[in-house]
């Protein structure tokens, strides 16, 4: 299995972005810069402020966008919560994941993180690649370290 590198701060930055955003989905973006450990979360606004899915705001889409390129960060997860299911992707994910009526991922080989808050006192991250819409293996999941 292929390991997704978490820092703990961000981890926290994550939970707490999640939590705050309850009882919806919350969603984001985390970042890196390729010459350092250091991990950036940029929260986003769910548009669609609804606990089953997920629409970025584009304004704080871009802005989060704007902010990794002047400081040369680099995305490395798409990130979202399930409050009110495990941290698997569901079939809304795999479609949001990919260009509409296209196989073609929108952002190949970007991992994405799902927050479970099924239990919000005991969240559940996990780290997925989506490959694909329509079969399990499309589904690769990566382990967390």
């Amino acid at each position: 299995m292929r390991q997704f590198q978490l820092t703990e701060a961000a981890h926290q930055q994550i939970l707490s972005h999640c939590q705050a955003s309850l009882p919806n989905e919350a969603c984001g973006l985390l970042a890196q810069d390729p010459e350092s450990p250091d991990q950036y979360f940029y929260p986003i606004k769910n548009d669609a402020a609804s606990p089953r899915f997920f629409h970025m705001n584009p304004i704080d889409q871009l802005k989060a966008e704007r902010a990794m390129e002047e400081t040369n960060q680099v995305l490395i997860a798409i990130v979202h919560s399930h409050p009110l299911s495990v941290a698997f992707p569901s079939q809304t994910d795999l479609d949001q994941a990919h260009w509409p009526d296209s196989i073609e991922p929108i952002s190949p080989g970007t991992p994405w993180l799902i927050v479970s808050l099924l239990d919000s006192t005991i969240p559940v991250v996990r780290a997925f690649e989506i490959l694909g819409r329509d079969h399990p293996s499309d589904i690769q999941e990566l382990q967390i370290s």
